[in-house]
């Protein structure tokens, strides 16, 4: 009897650290652009010992109707504020979508440790301020006129990143991914109401912290 619950002890301890040690996604959420409003998830998928895929997308939807707030952001868009504005509204959308290959460093084994990780990641943004601004001069009567301002830009990008993190696995559960790198930003730049159409491009650098679970 005791032989047979040692085993069976045995045997339930196997088969757990066996689950443990060979758990193959993870799902993650990018912690620092949340605090800009961007929510940003991933998926990883482990492929072997020393490699995976991650798949991910990024929301926002920002609008401030606030007017001091809409000044504020006016005036550095512009380098001018509007005169007495009303009906005011400031729209801010990003959507991106990702793929990354990760390979991890022969001393870890995937998911765990540093990896360098080449990727691709498209942009679209949208930004567009609406307002009616009260003109200079009365019209003799007393009563003032508003024009409406408006502007709209928007950007279609395309992110070849390289990247490098480490991603530290706690209690076979919680990921804790940091990682940085420098990528090449190409694309087009749309201003709609003053016309001007351009090539995007750059250098940039990224940053981030993923936060996840490991399954």
């Amino acid at each position: 009897m005791k032989q047979k619950l040692l085993l069976t002890l045995f045997l339930i301890f196997t088969i757990k650290s066996f689950s443990q040690d060979n758990k193959k996604n993870l799902f993650k959420i990018n912690a620092v652009p949340i605090f800009s409003g961007v929510y940003e998830f991933q998926y990883e998928r482990v492929l072997n010992e020393n490699s995976s895929i991650q798949f991910g997308f990024g929301i926002e939807n920002k609008t401030i109707s606030d007017k001091d707030e809409f000044q504020e952001l006016y005036l550095d868009r512009f380098d001018r504020n509007l005169n007495n504005p009303r009906n005011t509204e400031y729209t801010e959308k990003t959507f991106t979508l990702n793929i990354d290959y990760r390979y991890y460093l022969k001393s870890n084994i995937a998911p765990k440790g540093i990896y360098i990780s080449p990727s691709i990641q498209y942009i679209q943004y949208e930004e567009r301020f609406s307002a009616d601004e009260q003109e200079i001069f009365g019209n003799g009567n007393g009563e003032f006129d508003f024009n409406k301002r408006l502007d709209e830009r928007e950007f279609k990008l395309y992110n070849l990143r390289a990247l490098i993190g480490y991603q530290l696995i706690i209690a076979n559960t919680i990921s804790l991914n940091p990682y940085v790198g420098p990528s090449f930003a190409f694309g087009d730049a749309k201003d709609f109401y003053n016309r001007d159409d351009e090539d995007a491009k750059g250098i940039v650098l990224n940053v981030g912290v993923y936060l996840g679970i490991n399954f």
